[in-house]
């Protein structure tokens, strides 16, 4: 491996023919966003490989998150020459390359992987495990029988039964850790009625988030009083505070009666909440807000329950009124946060456009100064929630439950888990 690699991958991703939805994280690099969007050459992307050992980057606007941007994986390196013989060397193990701690051995599609020791890792004599097995299971009962049975070892809470996770919660065998991102709803403000804000807002101040968190979740979410998670940098959620309340039903009807008067509405267009039925819990959070809604307002949502590839291209194409939406930060950065709701960004499947909020987010993007930087960073998400193209819900924990005698796997709040010292004590080494 080479800094040439990482030039030539950085640059690849941009390649606007690939249309890499992850494209608008290179867009701190002077040049990048101009090539990536056909407004200027791959030449001026001011990546470039120095010599062997050294990578140059310009940057065109302050970056504090730099380092831990730089660690996603869509900025990891990619070999040219492999690249070149085969476009699709990253669809099987066999032609898969890599340079971790371990390599890909085995790929059975939609079924399990399996990756050993890479004994040419730099690190190698760090690296405790010989072998690592990921099972691919979409169903949560089997997930967890196959760890009570011992064939697994460590499963997450996502793939925990929901029916089992207040109580695996409670017994401490369901271990929680620093999580990032949130669930939300989406509202399609092209789309009636969530073309009025005041209608927006009125379902916003309708959900009851706590009971969302705590009794139907009941995995260790907090409710989420504002879009930015706490475990963002510079305790900006602490100094944010709570910019939503829950059950706010009398001002809610009032919005809802104010926003129907400015359209000239006798009745509310009909309301459809779309969700992806890839988990139960998405059900169960679809039906309670459906219940909320209809006790607060009066209003009878329809559920759409999609299959998650559909579920996102509808989302994509904006063919939704209302959708249970997610979000799992790239990098841990406030910015990440806000950054996809600005005019025509990528990630904005809204149609929502404030130039208010643009501005604030072009500021803070070239502002060195971290204090002034959240500043407005703090006014932007303001706009968000009051302008209510989304609302937020819960906050998400991570949380897993592992067998007895696992060790040294490294956690974080963004990004993949890191299994380089990971083991486990007196039960072998696979």
């Amino acid at each position: 491996m080479t800094a040439h690699d990482f030039e030539y991958a950085w640059k690849r991703a941009l390649n606007p023919k690939r249309a890499y939805q992850t494209a608008f994280l290179f867009y701190f690099i002077e040049g990048a966003e101009e090539y990536n969007t056909g407004k200027g050459t791959e030449d001026q992307v001011a990546v470039k490989a120095v010599d062997d050992t050294t990578l140059e980057v310009k940057l065109k606007q302050p970056t504090p998150s730099f380092l831990e941007l730089v660690s996603y994986p869509a900025f990891s390196p990619v070999n040219r020459k492999v690249d070149a013989q085969n476009a699709n060397w990253h669809a099987e193990a066999k032609t898969y390359v890599s340079n971790g701690a371990f390599k890909l051995t085995e790929w059975k599609h939609d079924a399990e992987l399996k990756a050993e020791k890479n004994e040419k890792y730099h690190n190698q004599d760090k690296v405790k495990l010989a072998t690592l097995h990921y099972s691919i299971i979409n169903d949560n009962k089997t997930a967890y029988t196959m760890f009570k049975t011992g064939k697994l070892d460590v499963v997450s809470k996502s793939q925990v039964p929901a029916d089992l996770v207040p109580s695996l919660m409670e017994s401490g065998k369901l271990k929680p850790s620093d999580g990032n991102g949130l669930a939300f709803f989406r509202f399609n403000v092209e789309k009636e009625p969530f073309t009025n804000q005041k209608v927006r807002k009125a379902f916003a101040l309708a959900i009851d988030r706590k009971t969302i968190a705590e009794q139907i979740i009941a995995g260790g979410e907090q409710p989420a009083y504002g879009y930015v998670h706490p475990s963002a940098p510079n305790d900006f959620r602490q100094i944010g505070g709570n910019m939503i309340q829950d059950n706010q039903t009398a001002e809610a009807k009032r919005l809802l009666a104010e926003g129907m008067k400015e359209e000239g509405w006798d009745k509310l267009p009909e309301v459809t909440l779309l969700y992806s039925n890839s988990n139960e819990k998405n059900k169960k959070v679809a039906e309670a807000v459906q219940e909320m809604i209809r006790k607060g307002l009066g209003v009878n949502i329809r559920l759409q329950a999609k299959e998650r590839k559909v579920f996102f291209a509808d989302e994509r194409s904006q063919n939704y009124k209302m959708s249970l939406a997610s979000f799992l930060a790239d990098y841990n950065d406030v910015y990440n946060y806000l950054e996809s709701f600005q005019t025509g960004h990528s990630m904005n499947r809204t149609n929502w456009s404030n130039a208010k909020y643009d501005e604030l987010l072009k500021e803070a993007a070239n502002t060195v100064d971290i204090k002034e930087r959240d500043r407005l960073l703090h006014e932007a998400e303001k706009i968000l929630i009051e302008e209510a193209p989304l609302t937020p819900l819960y906050f998400y924990t991570n949380a897993v439950v592992e067998q007895r005698g696992i060790t040294g796997i490294l956690r974080h709040p963004v990004g993949p888990s890191d299994y380089t010292q990971a083991d486990k004590v007196n039960e072998g080494n696979d």
